[in-house]
């Protein structure tokens, strides 16, 4: 049925036809995220993808992050977080420092071993708003951080694009509750 759903697809390529085949892992409550949509999953090692915030309903916002071990086919949490469910449209927070408001609609990518966040909507309470804020999580110290990087930056968005090239972010396009981006922005995170 259409709505959030928490399946997991693989394309297998390097062949004349691509195979789709759905990805079978435990359905043990608790051990796997909650189905969710306006997500980001990026490829941080060779073998696991961590998912960050989403919807789960149009006005239920996300906070948690997971790991998907693609060789074990287990999700599993790497801080211990607090519950990632609802009161209301109010998110209950957890103890982990620096970490990000709920949002959507974000974008997310790696260099080294830091998936930057940036943008989306979401927060707190019971009102949308765009973000135009830049975190950044270390996957090897699993700390976050929020960045305030010199410069005129994009304006708040979601639905955007970031690629990284490099050492640097390419922002692209996206949307607010006024505006549809055409614009282009680059972040060279070595400098200071």
């Amino acid at each position: 049925p259409p709505g959030p759903n928490n399946e997991l697809f693989l394309l297998k390529l390097g062949s004349l036809q691509s195979e789709w085949s759905r990805i079978k892992f435990k359905q043990e409550e608790g051990t796997n995220p909650p189905p969710r949509w306006k997500h980001t999953a990026t490829l941080y090692d060779p073998t696991s993808i961590l998912l960050f915030g989403g919807f789960a309903t149009s006005s239920t916002r996300l906070i948690d992050v997971w790991v998907f071990n693609t060789i074990s086919c287990e999700w599993y949490q790497p801080v211990q977080q607090g519950p990632s469910s609802i009161d209301g449209m109010h998110p209950q927070t957890n103890d982990w420092p620096g970490l990000p408001c709920p949002r959507g609609g974000h974008a997310a990518s790696l260099i080294d071993k830091n998936v930057y966040v940036f943008g989306g909507y979401g927060g707190f309470g019971y009102g949308r708003r765009e973000l135009d804020d830049l975190n950044v999580l270390d996957t090897e110290t699993w700390k976050w951080s929020r960045l305030t990087p010199k410069g005129k930056g994009p304006e708040r968005r979601s639905g955007h694009s970031m690629v990284t090239v490099e050492n640097s972010l390419y922002i692209f396009g996206g949307w607010n509750s006024t505006t549809q981006f055409q614009d282009l922005f680059v972040l060279d995170t070595q400098l200071d």
